[in-house]
Parts: C-alpha cells; sequence; structure tokens
C-alpha cells in the first residue's frame, strides 16, 4: 500500500460544484443509467455540457424505449489522476426529449463543442408539441428522429439535475 495503511489513507472528499462543472467540461464520454424491468441498465454514451444543461445523441433502441418507459436517469463522468487519485461527478435527474428547433440546435452544438467538432448543425426536425412535461404513462415526451447525425435518433435533455462530485486523492 505504498507505505501507508489503509487507516491513513485521506477518504473521498465533496467536490465544490464549480469543480463538479468543470470535470463535466473536461469529459467526453459517461456511464448513463437508466432502470429496465430487471433492474438497472447503464452504458457508455458520449455526452455535451454546455455550462448549465446536459445533453446526449441517443440512437432508437432499448435506450430511448427505457426512458420513454421511466425517464428518471443519471450519467456519471470520472477520470482516474493517479494510482489512487480521482474525481467522479453524477448528474440525476428526469430524461426530455428535445423537442424544438431550437432545443435541438443548442444540443447538437454542446455535442459539437465538447467533442472538438467544428461542422455546421443538422437542420431540426419538426418539433412535438411540448418538451415541458413528460409524456403519457411517466416516460420522456416523445420527438421525432433527428436529421443529419444523429439519424434515426433523438437529443436527450436532463432537466431537473443533481450534480453531485466526489474526488480522492
Amino acid at each position: 500500500m505504498s507505505g501507508q495503511d489503509a487507516g491513513t489513507q485521506a477518504a473521498a472528499a465533496e467536490m465544490p460544484i464549480e469543480a463538479c462543472h468543470a470535470l463535466l467540461r473536461e469529459g467526453r464520454v459517461g456511464m448513463l443509467a437508466m432502470m429496465s424491468e430487471e433492474g438497472p441498465y447503464a452504458i457508455p454514451m458520449a455526452y455535451g455540457w454546455d455550462g448549465a444543461e446536459l445533453w446526449i445523441g441517443v440512437s432508437e433502441g432499448l435506450k430511448t424505449r427505457l426512458l420513454d418507459a421511466d425517464p428518471r436517469c443519471a450519467l456519471t463522468v470520472w477520470v482516474a489522476d493517479g494510482r489512487d487519485s480521482w474525481r467522479s461527478v453524477i448528474v440525476a435527474g428526469t430524461a426530455y426529449w428535445a423537442a424544438t428547433p431550437e432545443e435541438r440546435m443548442r444540443g447538437g452544438e454542446a455535442l459539437r463543442r465538447q467533442h472538438g467538432g467544428g461542422a455546421a448543425a443538422p437542420p431540426p426536425g419538426p418539433p412535438p408539441a411540448s418538451v415541458d412535461t413528460p409524456a403519457a404513462g411517466g416516460g420522456a415526451p416523445a420527438s421525432p428522429p433527428t436529421k443529419g447525425r444523429f439519424s434515426g435518433g433523438r437529443m436527450l435533455l436532463v432537466r431537473d439535475a443533481r450534480i453531485t462530485g466526489r474526488a480522492k486523492g
């Protein structure tokens, strides 16, 4: 244990919100957790953080079905800074599907900035009625597939997010 026993190692500490935001800007991929009938389901996903909101391009399939059924989700982003040194942030909230062209553009721009792309924004699909409330049945509101880069998918926005972080070392 590198000269220290378990009783003298530093414990993980809560990170201030500014440090959480910095880690979200630094990262590119996180583990998106959702609920299925069998229990938790988690998968690595690329994300975009615009400084206030978390955006994820989600292709149609199991992820969209799970989020339509239960919009609760969490994204965990972490960085290992050394052998026993790390930082992690959890963004937990409610999944909403970007509905308006403006929201879809904001989400696409957040993803492009996060991943260093400078391509023009894809044209947005036609907007559904609203993004403000989950659809009937408790799931995230439906939206048509996004044109362009996220062909056949949807732009997810995590709202009502609780952002927490911890660091060690």
